[in-house]
């Protein structure tokens, strides 16, 4: 099936937006607990993806493969590829358009920050609207918790 992609038109913003918000409280963590949370995803969201640590510069999502690199072994960075995954997943299925980083992208993106890392939802939503982000704000809102859960590695 062949996957359909839009034009990313938010991209370089979403990056800024992390590098900006999320990144800074980010610490690289064992790789054991990163495929842990991996696995414990993939089950909650009934995905199927594997997960690579790679000597490389750039980490990514292929095709249901995120390949991390060494200075990107990080939660937040789990969670920028597996949005990808659960996106391109969803899109793959029902054949329909795909925008990477676009309003579905990051209104899930922003609801696993929240759930996992436990950022605080409305500072999530108000820092990604200043920096002209799109989302879907009703979904975050629905989804979004005001209490931080996770995994224990």
């Amino acid at each position: 099936m062949y996957l359909k992609l839009l034009r990313d038109f938010q991209r370089e913003r979403v990056y800024v937006w992390e590098d900006e918000f999320v990144v800074d409280d980010d610490e690289k963590v064992p790789r054991k607990y990163l495929r842990e949370l991996f696995f414990w995803l993939c089950v909650k969201f009934d995905v199927t993806g594997s997960l690579t640590f790679r000597d490389h510069e750039i980490s990514l999502h292929d095709e249901g493969k995120i390949l991390l690199c060494r200075k990107h072994e990080k939660v937040s960075v789990l969670l920028h590829e597996f949005t990808h995954l659960i996106i391109w997943d969803m899109c793959e299925d029902a054949d329909i358009l795909h925008v990477p980083h676009g309003r579905e992208w990051l209104s899930l993106y922003i609801i696993l920050l929240n759930r996992v890392m436990g950022y605080d939802l409305l500072e999530l939503i108000t820092s990604a609207k200043k920096h002209k982000l799109k989302l879907n704000i009703q979904q975050v809102m629905k989804y979004g918790r005001k209490t931080r859960y996770s995994i224990q590695a």
